[in-house]
């Protein structure tokens, strides 16, 4: 079986807007719906979870109704970072195998594809464990302070990482029996997998599946879905904006 575990457990300041960015409306449609929608619509995911704003789970529920999301199992309220969220919807989690795929996935990333997704759920199932990725094209530099750099990255075997990260299900049990993760200052799942020393398995990702964070990918996201909702749904490959963002890098293993 394969859940999807969806993540809307914070309010996103970084966007300066007055409510959490994952329920900001485009043509009548709060964002999380059209990221739920796409889990909705690919056969290969069994089940939704959804871990959420505790004082947006009624008007959650709402929505959920109003689209007909019918994959829903349980809305859980959200912790207090993104480790504890996850926890959260694990713990929350009824008849479930050791061999499932879990599929956590950032609700403020509404244009996540339906081949993404089963790319990724093909090298979990594969491997283990999947993060979707896509190849690092800009060029990069170190720099400590942020003004000077003296020296360029090699960004040929370098990797940016998105969402979905994907884990069989007793992987994630093993990680999170250790409750010190409550105290980790690791901004992700995957991260704190990686902490450990291990490593992990990509899948091919897509460039367009940004993660809306500040107040440029809100606007964005209305010019976008405002012009082509439409043909986004109908080939959700040909969204013609390329947008970019400075994400997470790290070497790994590319399937």
């Amino acid at each position: 079986m394969n859940i999807a575990l969806i993540l809307a457990g914070g309010i996103g300041s970084r966007t300066g807007e007055n409510i959490p960015k994952q329920f900001i409306q485009v043509n009548e449609k709060p964002m999380i719906i059209y990221t739920l929608e796409k889990f909705e619509k690919c056969n290969d995911i069994d089940k939704i979870y959804v871990v959420c704003v505790k004082n947006w789970i009624e008007r959650l529920e709402k929505y959920i109704k109003d689209f007909k999301i019918s994959k829903i199992k349980k809305i859980v309220s959200g912790g207090k970072n993104g480790l504890e969220s996850v926890y959260k919807g694990l713990i929350s989690m009824e008849e479930i195998d050791d061999n499932d795929i879990i599929l956590i996935h950032d609700s403020a990333r509404p244009f996540i594809d339906i081949k993404s997704i089963k790319e990724n759920v093909r090298v979990a199932k594969k491997y283990g464990l999947a993060m979707s990725a896509i190849n690092c094209v800009e060029t990069l530099v170190y720099s400590k302070d942020g003004t000077f750099a003296d020296k360029i990255i090699p960004r040929d075997n370098l990797k940016r990482i998105l969402t979905p990260q994907s884990f069989k299900y007793s992987i994630l049990k093993e990680l999170y029996s250790d409750k010190n993760f409550i105290n980790s200052n690791e901004p992700s799942t995957f991260a704190l997998y990686m902490s450990k020393g291990l490593p992990i398995y990509c899948s091919q990702g897509n460039e367009k599946n940004i993660k809306i964070t500040y107040p440029e990918d809100i606007k964005y996201f209305r010019k976008l879905f405002d012009e082509s909702e439409t043909s986004i749904s109908k080939n959700e490959q040909s969204l013609d904006t390329v947008h970019t963002h400075t994400h997470t890098h790290t070497h790994t293993q590319y399937i």
